[in-house]
């Protein structure tokens, strides 16, 4: 069924021309939130009587540059996935996740693991850092809408239909969750869940593996004892003891209310400079808010929601049910993506590092959601073609 909506726009040039313009966006943040890392080396040198180079923009440009080769990598990939036949990667599912899988194994390897911040999620390749687990969002929703589209007769039993699937997502959970990087396996763990009720799987049993999986979640939870106390500094964000819990989302809320209707102006932000912490990256939403204001970020949310619904809209349409399925996933990806780190940022969830689409710093992310909207501009292609009304040639009078 297509939209009456989108019955005269062109889906695969609105999803590309969208993706470009929250691509430039990102840039232009990160350009302008990385100015923070001198900030923070400046305090440094003035504590430590070391030499530092005062130009902010010297650190800036170091980010930009190296975002722009993550970029321009992405938009390689994102031209090949939009020209590339999505229902041959049925054939490479398999083996898409087996790579995945093994890749997000491969951080415990020792001089192949890279560590930080105390948490072992990257690769180390030809002087680049990978994380794997962006990388098994993608090669998980491939291979899942593959199990699905093969299993759809057995679906509704539980052993038959959802159980490989069970067994194979818990399994990426329980690796990505140990590193750790307990946001990006809840986030896995959704898009899962939320591919098998589109493939209609019995309420009953997704009733009943959510359940199952509580108790998984505390025991994370008490594992980490830092996870406990950024819940209680959410819950009880004056609480005595929750001070350092609670100083990066109170630093956040002061950068969002500083920017008002209309902003401080784009490179102009004070929370950037070592009052907010990973504002290049997990909290560059913050920035961008402090900077553009109100009204232009609402622009930005606007953006986003937008692609979010032409990603649907595409899965409706599609005809064939791995594709539905694969375009789900990949928008579910994107929507989760940008609404939890929003959610974060705006305090109306607990801090966690997530990364906010085509906007924050990171390599691996960039590429893979590129990757990912690439896929999704060659389902709408192939969809809208099928879509368009066949051509009469007029019939030569003999």
């Amino acid at each position: 069924m297509q939209w009456p909506l989108f019955r005269s726009l062109n889906v695969p040039l609105a999803i590309f021309v969208l993706v470009l313009a929250l691509l430039g966006t990102g840039l232009v943040s990160v350009y302008s939130a990385s100015a923070s890392l001198a900030g923070f080396e400046q305090r440094r040198a003035l504590s430590s009587s070391i030499s530092y180079d005062e130009n902010p923009n010297y650190h800036a440009t170091t980010y930009l540059v190296k975002q722009l080769q993550f970029a321009l990598i992405g938009s390689i990939v994102l031209a090949f996935f939009a020209t590339f036949d999505y229902r041959r990667l049925q054939r490479f599912s398999f083996w898409i996740m087996a790579a995945c899988f093994i890749a997000c194994c491969a951080v415990w390897i020792p001089g192949v693991g890279h560590t930080a911040n105390g948490a072992r999620r990257w690769l180390s390749i030809g002087g680049f850092t990978l994380q794997p687990s962006e990388f098994a969002k993608l090669g998980l929703i491939i291979y899942m809408a593959k199990l699905l589209d093969d299993r759809h007769r057995q679906i509704k039993s539980f052993f038959s239909g959802v159980f490989p699937g069970m067994v194979i997502g818990g399994a990426f959970a329980v690796v990505i969750v140990l590193e750790p990087d307990f946001g990006s396996a809840f986030v896995l763990c959704l898009i899962v869940f939320g591919m098998w009720l589109c493939g209609e799987v019995r309420w009953f049993h997704l009733g009943g593996i959510a359940l199952a999986a509580v108790p998984a979640a505390v025991l994370a939870f008490i594992l980490q004892p830092y996870r406990i106390k950024r819940v209680l500094a959410f819950v009880f964000p004056s609480a005595d003891g929750a001070e350092t819990a609670g100083y990066q989302l109170r630093q956040s809320l002061i950068a969002v209310g500083s920017g008002g209707p209309w902003g401080l102006g784009l490179g102009h932000s004070v929370q950037k400079y070592h009052y907010l912490f990973a504002g290049h990256t997990d909290f560059i939403f913050a920035i961008v808010a402090e900077e553009m204001g109100f009204w232009r970020t609402s622009i930005l949310i606007l953006m986003f929601a937008a692609l979010i619904v032409l990603g649907w809209h595409v899965a409706m349409i599609t005809s064939d049910l791995f594709g539905s399925l694969l375009a789900t996933g990949i928008t579910l990806m994107l929507f989760l993506g940008a609404s939890i780190n929003m959610a974060v940022v705006l305090g109306l969830l607990p801090t966690k590092g997530l990364t906010l689409p085509l906007i924050s710093a990171g390599g691996s992310s960039l590429i893979v959601t590129l990757a990912s909207m690439g896929i999704l501009i060659n389902i709408a292609q192939r969809q809208y073609a099928l879509l368009e009304p066949a051509v009469q040639r007029p019939r030569r009078r003999r």
